[in-house]
């Protein structure tokens, strides 16, 4: 249940994401911007985007298995020293 709700955390930031891109995209054709096209940028950005959710994928799950919130709007009760966010004190 922990990696299927970690999965769909993602999805849901990585869709937003591509609404944003979806945005600058509409917007460069509004205002005439020339579209640049490139094997090595796709491919560079898929591979970034794949590096990028896998490590908000393990981080989401680390932090859903020792109990704490993913989405905080003030400071952290407790913290990690796994995963991707080990503590440097």
């Amino acid at each position: 249940m922990i990696a299927l709700r970690s999965i769909l955390h993602n999805l849901a930031v990585v869709a937003v994401g591509f609404v944003v891109a979806l945005v600058g995209v509409t917007l460069d054709r509004l205002f005439a911007i020339g579209e640049f096209r490139s094997i090595f940028t796709a491919v560079f950005g898929s591979l970034v985007i794949c590096i990028g959710f896998l490590i908000r994928l393990w981080a989401t799950y680390l932090f859903y298995k020792n109990n704490m919130k993913v989405i905080v709007h003030g400071a952290a009760e407790n913290a990690t020293d796994i995963g991707p966010f080990p503590l440097f004190t």
